[in-house]
């Protein structure tokens, strides 16, 4: 319906729902869900970004998800809550000379 609101939980359910019929629609609206909510900065919206960004990872392949969470951190780099919840699921990132190295423990 047009108009309607849909809370973030239910968005990412629509998302998860139509990624098979819209594979790269969904990726980008996935993308710009998690950069709306990491824009809003707070914890919520850090761990419902960060859910964001690991539901894109089985849908972009390894090498980009990689490269899109480096530049992510790039752009994001203070947001410490947000890389929190990275490194709560095992993801470490660091710069250093403005190169970004991600690790997974």
């Amino acid at each position: 319906e047009s108009g309607y609101y849909f809370n973030v939980d239910e968005k990412i359910r629509v998302l998860e729902y139509l990624q098979e019929d819209y594979g790269k629609e969904v990726l980008r609206e996935f993308k710009k869900l998690a950069s709306s909510l990491i824009n809003k900065m707070g914890d919520r919206e850090y761990k419902k970004a960060a859910e964001c960004v690991f539901l894109l990872r089985d849908r972009m392949g390894e090498d980009a998800w990689n490269e899109y969470v480096k530049g992510l951190y790039k752009g994001h780099l203070s947001k410490r809550n947000l890389w929190k919840e990275f490194r709560d699921r095992g993801i470490y990132l660091k710069m250093k000379k403005g190169e970004v190295t991600l690790d997974e423990k």
